[in-house]
């Protein structure tokens, strides 16, 4: 009898974590590799759950950050930043730091980008920028539809919000994308185009804006020697070449560039069962280091950076 109740309790476990998947895939890797949170990290989210709705905020600072999926480090710097760049990035006036992130995606309110950690509501980036004293404008431009259901949640408030794959631009959503770099093309001076005006009225401090057509190829099982990777890749130059260049010298505007999860040589797989794929990286136009005053660690860190610039 008590084989039986034990046996039962188990399954009636397993089929919990099995029915919501992303509870037991959270679980397995804080198994395998502890938390992945440093102590000032924690502490930092502590603070911050206890003190933003009494932080305010300059509304002379702007953030732009700009994630781009599952791309790789060594294709940005070889197909993305020019010569005047990547000069920048090695002698250090451009800051940029690699770092293991131990997720596959920026999905299901955990380990991501904007959320740093598991919640779905009061503590990704937008939510803190709403809820402190003297909140500032936000604004964000996307083309995948977990972004605002899984990861932002629907009550998460964006001053401006253009998400892709409801707006009216039929066709060039994420789900219609294919091998064609026309189609991929077509959307990006489309969303790019929206970043660009928001940019130039300079009505808002925090720009989001996600792009995963370098992403998409990867599912399509694309070789990174392809023309629409390496042609995806030159034209990220016309988002990140110009905001860098643009604001290079700015105290008041911080620039971001990032992907919420590696991937591996081959290109194809960022699943978080391979170690390889864990690599993600993050370029800025300020040492992230002073901002936060300690050395940047993972993608925790670009919540704090981005939240500290803005105070």
């Amino acid at each position: 009898m008590t084989v039986i109740v034990i046996l039962g309790s188990i399954t009636a476990v397993l089929g919990t974590y099995l029915t919501n998947y992303h509870l037991l895939t959270d679980s397995l890797q804080v198994l395998r590799f502890g938390d992945y949170r440093t102590s000032e990290q924690k502490q930092w989210q502590r603070e911050i759950k206890e003190e933003n709705s009494k932080i305010e905020l300059n509304n002379k600072k702007s953030v732009y950050l700009l994630s781009f999926d599952g791309i790789l480090y060594d294709l940005l710097v070889k197909y993305t930043l020019d010569d005047y760049l990547k000069n920048k990035l090695e002698t250090g006036e451009l800051y940029s730091r690699q770092y293991n992130i131990f997720t596959y995606e920026t999905k299901l309110g955990f380990r991501n980008i904007l959320g740093g950690y598991k919640t779905r509501t009061d503590f990704n980036i937008f939510n803190l920028i709403a809820n402190s004293k003297n909140p500032l404008k936000t604004f964000a431009v996307y083309s995948w539809e977990p972004m605002r259901t899984a990861v932002l949640s629907r009550n998460t408030h964006i001053d401006k919000e253009y998400n892709l794959e409801r707006y009216p631009y039929e066709g060039y959503a994420h789900s219609k994308l294919n091998k064609k770099f026309n189609d991929g093309k077509e959307l990006m001076d489309f969303s790019t185009g929206l970043l660009n005006e928001s940019v130039e009225t300079k009505d808002y401090n925090f720009y989001f804006y996600l792009d995963d057509v370098a992403d998409n190829a990867g599912h399509l099982w694309l070789k990174l020697s392809s023309d629409y990777i390496i042609n995806t890749y030159k034209y990220y130059y016309n988002i990140i070449g110009t905001l860098l260049k643009k604001f290079e010298n700015d105290p008041n505007t911080l620039v971001i560039v990032t992907t919420d999860h590696g991937r591996n040589k081959n290109g194809y797989n960022h699943d978080f069962w391979d170690k390889n794929a864990y690599k993600a990286f993050v370029v800025a136009n300020h040492n992230l280091n002073n901002i936060i005053n300690r050395p940047f660690v993972n993608y925790i860190d670009i919540m704090q950076a981005i939240y500290t610039f803005l105070q």
